[in-house]
């Protein structure tokens, strides 16, 4: 049994080119059918398909919770479940509200630094501006 076939060739082409008619295998001509066989394989280019299909999803809604809830609750789970259970995968399935209003409390919390550096390197560069003007 052969494992690895080439794409576009069935199995019974492949032992037939691989083997003659009377058993043996040495000193024998290809016959017509192999060398088209063979010219198939070589100008067919079949694309590669994918491992795995790429995932589509809809758009999640889930309820927002103000941070105090937000810690309410997740502060809950830890008593009951433990802090094991945050790096457990199941975790979005099981506290989906929490998870997500988690995610963006955290975005918000970076966006948030985000512009007070940018805000700060501004003012600091506005300083040093009219420090550097008021000379001339």
């Amino acid at each position: 049994m052969i494992s690895n076939l080439t794409p576009g060739v069935s199995q019974e082409s492949v032992i037939s080119s691989s083997h003659s008619r009377n058993g043996s295998d040495v000193g024998d001509k290809p016959t017509k059918e192999d060398e088209t066989v063979s010219k198939q394989t070589k100008t067919e280019k079949i694309p590669p398909t994918p491992l795995v299909s790429p995932a589509v999803f809809g758009p999640i809604s889930v309820p927002y919770l103000s941070p105090l809830v937000l810690r309410r609750e997740l502060e809950g789970i830890l008593e009951q479940e433990g802090d094991v259970c945050l790096s457990q995968a199941s975790f979005v399935d099981q506290h989906p509200i929490i998870y997500w209003n988690m995610v963006i409390l955290h975005l918000r919390s970076f966006f948030i630094a985000l512009l007070n550096n940018l805000l700060s390197i501004r003012i600091c560069f506005s300083i040093w501006f009219i420090y550097l003007t008021s000379f001339v």
